[in-house]
């Protein structure tokens, strides 16, 4: 879901306003997610089929100079209003988790639901080079954070949860470290 929010953002944002590229993206991971969620449910390691759509996206994504941008506005009232607003959206996910069920809503209260809030900040206040540039970093990890569920959810039960959660932060980093490296040859 990060790896079509990402991109349908970044893609509508070169052309269209925050709110409009905001409401593209939203309607792109909507489906993804749905998709996502039925085919999920079937196989545990599945969801790391991100790995290579995510190294993919990686590669045909053209890294832009980041901007130098000033915002427009002081960051501590920006920083209130974006907690604010994440609060009010996992408040919300929270009270429609009985209809949505768990596993979407955990799917819809992590990094998306950051993304949703934070890129349209930064495509108004600094333009769009400088939310695809922030949306293309936080791309970088998804291919980690699936590492990381995938062997959490295999070895939670039979190695319990210190070991699990440690095994899952190593193979995480290990493919952090590999998908950064590949991305440095790439540029």
């Amino acid at each position: 879901m990060v790896l079509g929010f990402a991109c349908a953002y970044a893609i509508a944002s070169a052309r269209a306003t925050p709110l409009s590229s905001l409401v593209a993206a939203l309607v792109v991971t909507a489906g993804l997610g749905a998709g996502a969620h039925v085919a999920t449910g079937a196989f545990t390691w599945s969801g790391l089929a991100v790995l290579p759509m995510a190294l993919v996206a990686l590669r045909l994504w053209r890294t832009e100079q980041d901007p130098t941008t000033a915002p427009t506005k002081r960051p501590g009232a920006q920083l209130v209003v974006r907690a604010v607003l994440a609060g009010v959206l996992v408040a919300g996910l929270s009270t429609a988790s009985h209809l949505l069920g768990a596993g979407l809503v955990g799917v819809l209260a992590g990094v998306p639901l950051v993304m949703s809030v934070v890129a349209p900040s930064i495509h108004r206040d600094a333009g769009s080079p400088a939310a695809r540039s922030m949306l293309r970093g936080g791309l970088t990890v998804v291919p980690g954070t699936a590492t990381f569920a995938a062997v959490l959810a295999v070895t939670l039960v039979p190695l319990g949860g210190p070991v699990a959660f440690a095994t899952a932060g190593v193979a995480m980093a290990l493919v952090n470290v590999g998908v950064t490296r590949w991305g440095d040859r790439i540029r």
